[in-house]
């Protein structure tokens, strides 16, 4: 199975690598286009869609690299088979994330960061785990 993450911070992503379950191939992208063109590059197999919302450019000069509203848009239109872990700090823009993929038939869950990167090894990774002992993909 793939998980393919929407993370601009490199500290997470390195935690996010670390305590990923043996099921998983990760793949991610810290912008809005680049989870979207790897979510369609892997459609035909199962995925795990791992979003955080406020997106930070790299370089000053860098062009916008979007949000996770922007994916969940993308996926409620498209009604790609994946199940989808919200993982934003900013709890509004997480919280209208998760209902919208709810109202578009997807299996979601919400992790609020807390303690740096603890909630990755404690929260996230658990959802993961789960979800490969139970084989859940979600066909909207």
């Amino acid at each position: 199975m793939i998980l393919i993450a929407l993370e601009d911070n490199d500290e997470r992503i390195r935690e996010m690598k670390r305590c990923i379950p043996k099921a998983y191939q990760f793949i991610y992208s810290k912008t809005e286009v680049g989870v979207i063109k790897i979510i369609k590059d892997n459609i035909s197999k199962g995925m795990v869609i791992s979003l955080d919302h406020d997106l930070e450019k790299e370089k000053k000069d860098d062009p916008d690299p979007g949000d996770g509203r922007g994916v969940v848009r993308w996926l409620a239109e498209n009604r790609v088979p994946a199940t989808v872990i919200i993982h934003t700090s900013n709890n509004i823009m997480g919280d209208s994330m998760y209902y919208n993929l709810l109202d578009a038939g997807y299996i979601v869950e919400r992790v609020s960061p807390y303690e740096g990167v603890v909630w990755i090894g404690k929260t996230w990774a658990k959802v993961l785990e789960k979800w490969s002992n139970q084989s859940v993909n979600s066909s909207p």
